[in-house]
């Protein structure tokens, strides 16, 4: 990805700027997680799920991290404690809107 390459040689002053300033276009962070699409063990056990990390930056809300693997998608959630949202309200949803979408398909 281009604009990834170009992110990761700018100054880290820049960077910070440029993150600052996106953070106060908007409220949610949401990002696709590469992991192995082949099952994989750790300390001789199988790896069930594989979940990413989003970190919230100044004024987000909701960081949302996606990850598919084995043929499951796996979702994470990092809600900032000061605000309103409730996440068991917002996972239920997440989840319904997943069984909307594999049911019309």
């Amino acid at each position: 990805n281009f604009l990834a390459q170009l992110n990761a040689r700018m100054p880290i002053a820049l960077q910070r700027r440029m993150a600052s300033l996106y953070a106060r276009q908007s409220h949610l962070i949401c990002t696709n997680t590469p992991v192995a699409s082949l099952p994989r063990t750790f300390a001789g056990a199988s790896v069930r799920s594989v979940y990413g990390f989003s970190a919230l930056l100044s004024g987000h809300a909701i960081g949302m991290s996606f990850a598919s693997y084995v043929g499951k998608i796996c979702v994470a959630l990092n809600i900032d404690t000061a605000s309103k949202i409730n996440p068991e309200k917002l996972r239920a949803s997440i989840e319904q809107s997943y069984l909307d979408l594999v049911a019309e398909n």
